[in-house]
């Protein structure tokens, strides 16, 4: 399965602090799954925080938010993005 994960507000909250919860949820879904990181501010910005979470291990990827493009999209923010759309 295809998850994707948003960046600003999912995984960070404000002023960059990481949301445990959210970013071990992320560890787990890796396992059999394809995770990629994404955001609409855009890729270099993900992929900083990727590098800074210390995620690259369980990340295939990132990309920029397009709907359609995953099986589950999970964010802080009621989205319709993937076919089954979670709001954390």
């Amino acid at each position: 399965m295809k998850i994707a994960f948003d960046v600003n507000g999912c995984l960070i909250k404000d002023k960059g602090r990481p949301r445990i919860a959210v970013i071990e949820l992320l560890k787990a879904l890796s396992k059999g799954n394809h995770v990629i990181m994404w955001s609409s501010v855009g890729i270099l910005s993900t992929q900083k925080w990727m590098n800074k979470l210390g995620l690259s291990r369980f990340v295939n990827g990132v990309a920029m938010k397009q709907p359609n493009m995953v099986d589950i999209a999970i964010d802080d923010e009621k989205v319709k993005l993937g076919k089954f759309n979670i709001q954390v």
